[in-house]
């Protein structure tokens, strides 16, 4: 029996134009019904998550910013904080990049960026994701805990990967969360290890949670369940990583697949 629903968002539950899909509530309260809870695992912040989900958010369980922060209904957030040298320090080694990327700094109280050039690039990029920010001459006058440094880039993140990785302080880790994103964390911090300390406090084994994912930083999540999907839609390296294929976010492959699996018992 199927207990836990993970999905990401962007690529794989969103729609193209990163939409809720039509019905998916409706099928939510299905799939809790049938005994099965469904978890957001996304990479995108709280506040922005929190906004889409109306009115269900106080009433479901969210892993964001790629584990960094999870809400559980209403509880009490759990953070995994960086210390704060090294989220400066992280900021510093992006600003050294000079235009080929922006800091995108995540923290309890908001998300915080340098004032936004006029280029259109960075600014639509860093829109799209956080519909609402704080812009900050000094990344050093924030008063926040910081959780992830994430950062938008001009080109592809993957050309960015390796010379950050070079830079960053040894407790943390860089991962590629999107085709011009990027995401610092302390090392500990990932979907998967936010999933795992979730399953524990639930009760729920690997071979009652499923899965859907698209990309890199949906890895360590999907290793956790037995019936993980890698959508159609999804970079080709990433189809290693999966047990099943879902129809792509564009078909609304999840709502398929929740519908067929969990509702009908097809598998």
């Amino acid at each position: 029996m199927i207990k836990l629903i993970v999905s990401d968002m962007d690529g794989t539950l969103l729609t193209p134009e990163r939409n809720l899909p039509d019905g998916f509530f409706e099928l939510m309260e299905k799939c809790r019904a049938k005994g099965a809870e469904f978890v957001v695992g996304s990479g995108r912040s709280w506040l922005m998550l929190r906004h889409l989900f109306e009115p269900y958010c106080d009433d479901m369980i969210f892993i964001c910013d790629n584990g960094g922060f999870m809400k559980h209904r209403a509880h009490a957030p759990q953070v995994n904080a960086m210390k704060r040298e090294d989220w400066l320090k992280s900021a510093a080694d992006i600003d050294a990049l000079g235009d080929a990327a922006r800091a995108v700094l995540c923290g309890m109280k908001g998300v915080y960026v340098h004032s936004l050039p006029d280029e259109v690039k960075f600014a639509t990029e860093i829109t799209d994701y956080y519909s609402s920010y704080h812009e900050v001459e000094n990344f050093a006058d924030i008063d926040d805990e910081i959780f992830k440094t994430a950062i938008c880039t001009r080109g592809a993140s993957s050309e960015m990967l390796a010379p950050l990785e070079k830079t960053l302080p040894e407790s943390l880790r860089v991962v590629l969360s999107g085709p011009h994103y990027l995401d610092v964390m302390e090392k500990s911090v990932s979907k998967g290890a936010a999933l795992a300390r979730l399953q524990k406090q639930l009760g729920v084994t690997a071979d009652e949670t499923m899965v859907f994912g698209d990309y890199y930083n949906d890895i360590e999540m999907l290793k956790l369940a037995k019936y993980s999907y890698i959508m159609e839609n999804a970079v080709p390296d990433m189809r290693q990583h999966g047990a099943f294929t879902a129809p792509s976010n564009a078909d609304a492959g999840v709502l398929k697949v929740m519908q067929s699996v969990v509702i009908e018992g097809k598998i």
